[in-house]
């Protein structure tokens, strides 16, 4: 009983006080007014998320890949300066990659968060391995995103080129130090691997019934004629100081010479097989 008397108590004040004051504001006495206001900041654009892909560049030219990046901004998207947006990629002992444009791929449903995709051009040479992403956003006042990272995986690309497709030499029975007429054959490094070393694997010529054997030729990288290292038939021969490096200016430069073997037909002589060019070291 005694709850429900104070209960019934603490109601009835309630009222009370509550409705008090409304009776003295309708009593006739004068009112006034006063105004409200106030102010909202501005919210900085943070990245969210970054994405972290895995590339293969294209054999002796450039690609160009995309990275996607989330930005929220609690001011709305259209806050956010989608066309200043930025990413790069970047690796030690590297150029940096710099995206060329950016621009929005979609909005989240609350109109908060944009997915921005950038382009960026990446090259042939560009290392394995990982390398640093760091995307930005503005909204195009002084509340920047700070730079938010993730890493891309550049994957091995092992690729060369040799720009003469096919050598051929002219001379007598008997005439030593023969140049192959297409002398220096150059190997461009159309890849990212660097090779310490260059292996050649020859063939027997054949023709009119006689043979010139993979032994009369001879390679070096000096232009020297006579001098270099003698090849062997249907057997990998490494190429002293043959190297290639890898840039956009790799090349390696190798020079062939023929001891013209005595007593052999007076025809044309062709390889049994093409001869294989295979870098090493990588």
């Amino acid at each position: 009983m005694k709850k429900e008397t104070l209960s019934l108590f603490i109601f009835l004040a309630t009222i009370i006080a509550i409705t008090t004051p409304l009776v003295i504001l309708t009593s006739g006495a004068t009112t006034d007014t006063f105004s409200v206001s106030t102010t909202v900041g501005n919210s900085a654009p943070q990245i969210v998320w970054v994405e972290a892909p895995t590339e293969t560049p294209n054999a002796g030219t450039t690609k160009v890949i995309t990275i996607d990046f989330n930005v929220t901004d609690n001011n709305s998207v259209t806050d956010i300066d989608t066309a200043s947006s930025s990413a790069n990629i970047t690796k030690a002992g590297e150029a940096d990659r710099l995206s060329t444009a950016c621009w929005s791929v979609s909005n989240s449903s609350d109109q908060k968060t944009q997915r921005i995709r950038c382009n960026i051009t990446i090259y042939y040479y560009d290392a394995d391995g990982a390398w640093d992403i760091c995307v930005y956003a503005t909204d195009g006042t002084a509340s920047d995103s700070d730079c938010t990272s993730s890493d891309l995986t550049m994957n091995s690309l092992d690729d060369i080129s040799v720009v003469e497709t096919s050598l051929s030499f002219s001379g007598s029975p008997g005439e030593q130090d023969v140049a192959a007429t297409e002398n220096p054959l150059t190997i461009n490094n159309t890849g990212n691997q660097v090779y310490t070393g260059i292996d050649l694997t020859a063939y027997n010529l054949t023709g009119g019934g006689d043979t010139i054997g993979a032994t009369n030729f001879a390679v070096n990288t000096t232009a020297s004629g006579g001098p270099g290292d003698q090849l062997s038939h249907s057997t990998p021969t490494t190429i002293t100081g043959a190297s290639l490096n890898k840039g956009a200016t790799a090349t390696e430069e190798l020079y062939f010479y023929l001891d013209i073997p005595s007593g052999i037909t007076a025809t044309t002589y062709n390889s049994v097989s093409n001869w294989v060019i295979d870098p090493t070291g990588n």
